[in-house]
C-alpha cells in the first residue's frame, strides 16, 4: 500500500495498492480503463447492475453520470461520471 499526502502533510491525498496495474478514469460520460494484463473487468452501477463486462487491453464505455464500481480479481475502484 503507497499512502500519498500533500506537501503539508495534512492528511493523506491517496490510497493506491500495488495488486493490480489496472487504471480507471473518466470524461465526457466515459470511463476509460487501461487493462495491460487483460484480466476480466466488470463496472457496475450503484444499484448492483453489470454495465460492462470485458478482458480487453483498453476499455472505453460511456455511461450516464454517476457512480461507478470497476472489480478485477480481488480489487475494485470507484469512479465518478459527470
Amino acid at each position: 500500500i503507497n499512502l500519498t499526502s500533500n506537501k503539508d502533510h495534512e492528511g493523506i491525498d491517496d490510497i493506491t495498492t500495488d495488486d493490480s496495474k489496472i487504471i480507471v478514469t473518466s470524461d465526457d460520460n466515459k470511463i476509460m480503463i487501461y487493462n495491460p494484463e487483460n484480466i476480466e473487468v466488470s463496472i457496475y452501477n450503484v444499484l448492483g447492475v453489470l454495465v460492462h463486462k470485458s478482458d480487453m487491453n483498453y476499455i472505453e464505455t460511456s455511461q450516464t453520470s454517476g457512480l461507478y464500481i470497476v472489480k478485477y480479481n480481488s480489487g475494485s475502484r470507484k469512479v465518478i461520471v459527470k
